[in-house]
């Protein structure tokens, strides 16, 4: 008998957790839980890691008051626990025994993420109603800032957000959580 239907398991954020305690995941490996599948990453090239160097000295500068997490998890939902390049979130989410649920920003730097970066992880972060997302389009040479998390039914995990700027190098944009500061686009790469 021939079984035509595969199957697939759908790991949890506690099983994802459990295997990397373990040693299942190999210790440094790339990796993120995402809807229960468990994604490898790729390698940090040189524009991707020099934008996440360049913006890592602009995000702390302005944010002070808040946490700037640079690639470290962010607990959206049961089965994801993706890991952004940033993720700026109120000091009192912090707790020794759990990711941040939320985040106030949250950032991709994307070269070959883009596509992905676009559909399938900015609707996992409306849906967390992350209230701002940013991607840092590498290949473009522009920063897109999404806003006004909302239902969407055309969206893969049926939340999208409602507004959507694209800024070009020689412009700058004010984050939500920070409407004093001004980022220049020419700087994150």
């Amino acid at each position: 008998m021939i079984i035509e239907t595969e199957q697939y398991r759908r790991w949890s954020k506690n099983d994802y957790v459990r295997m990397a305690e373990t040693g299942i995941l190999a210790d440094g490996e790339r990796t993120e839980l995402f809807e229960g599948v468990i994604l490898t990453l790729s390698p940090n090239n040189p524009p991707h890691a020099n934008s996440v160097s360049r913006l890592t000295m602009m995000l702390a500068k302005y944010f002070q008051e808040k946490i700037v997490r640079v690639q470290l998890p962010l607990d959206v939902s049961d089965h994801s626990l993706p890991e952004p390049d940033f993720a700026i979130v109120a000091a009192d989410a912090l707790q020794d025994d759990a990711h941040p649920q939320t985040a106030d920003l949250v950032i991709e730097v994307a070269d070959s993420s883009l596509k992905f970066d676009r559909t399938e992880k900015m609707s996992l972060y409306a849906r967390a109603k992350i209230p701002e997302y940013w991607i840092v389009n590498v290949a473009d040479r522009v920063l897109e800032v999404y806003r006004e998390p909302a239902e969407d039914s055309q969206a893969s995990l049926g939340w999208a957000y409602r507004r959507r700027e694209v800024f070009e190098p020689e412009q700058a944009v004010c984050p939500l959580a920070l409407q004093q500061a001004e980022f220049s686009v020419a700087q994150m790469f």
